[in-house]
């Protein structure tokens, strides 16, 4: 038997969820909450297998409940059922602890569906929501620059060789000892993934 707990402020949604839940068996409705705090206070007191959570909720939001609940009590896993598909949201309520993303169109042998997911330890998502993360990690990345790859000292360290200075001149001038210099230039080759001075440099300024 699960017990489950509904997160939402709209009453009808909650009691035919509610219903619908308990029909089935397996499931055992312990408590439904409008609001976070009164949702925090329900869970700490009253622990459940799973949680369904809308993100808006009155006068406050199912991402406090996330933020709050994940870390103090981990047993409890969190099933986001919301109108809400934006990826703002998306992405912050499964960095705050969601373990599972619905949205309230889903057909409510999805939700049954996704229940058994949770509990045999997979991650239920919408389709929708699937295909929007599957696009923010197809889409390309920045190519990172030379200069992004360096350290301040190993950038200022590149200037001074561009004006032709000596390592004893650069050593000099930034207030480190010449062996600082060779080490840092070797640090930098690597990240360049360059021979010498003469590509370090043409690599560092794009050329």
């Amino acid at each position: 038997m699960l017990n489950i707990a509904i997160i939402e402020d709209n009453a009808d949604f909650a009691l035919v969820l509610k219903c619908h839940l308990e029909s089935f068996g397996g499931f055992r409705v312990c408590g439904t909450y409008r609001m976070a705090e009164e949702a925090l206070a329900g869970l700490r007191k009253h622990p459940v297998d799973i949680a369904i959570l809308d993100i808006s909720l009155y006068r406050s939001n199912g991402m406090d409940v996330l933020r709050k609940m994940s870390p103090q009590m981990s047993s409890i896993q969190y099933l986001v059922l919301t109108m809400h598909e934006d990826d703002e949201t998306i992405f912050s309520a499964l960095r705050a602890g969601a373990h599972g993303y619905l949205l309230k169109d889903a057909h409510p042998d999805l939700i049954v569906q996704a229940l058994h997911t949770l509990a045999a330890g997979g991650s239920p998502m919408s389709a929708f929501i699937y295909r929007r993360l599957l696009g923010h990690f197809h889409q390309p990345h920045p190519k990172v620059t030379a200069r992004e790859l360096l350290s301040l000292r190993e950038k200022e360290i590149m200037d001074q060789i561009s004006r032709g200075l000596l390592y004893k001149e650069i050593a000099s001038q930034l207030g480190i000892g010449r062996e600082t210099v060779k080490k840092h230039l070797s640090r930098i080759y690597g990240k360049l993934n360059v021979q010498n001075k003469i590509e370090a440099l043409n690599k560092y300024f794009g050329h």
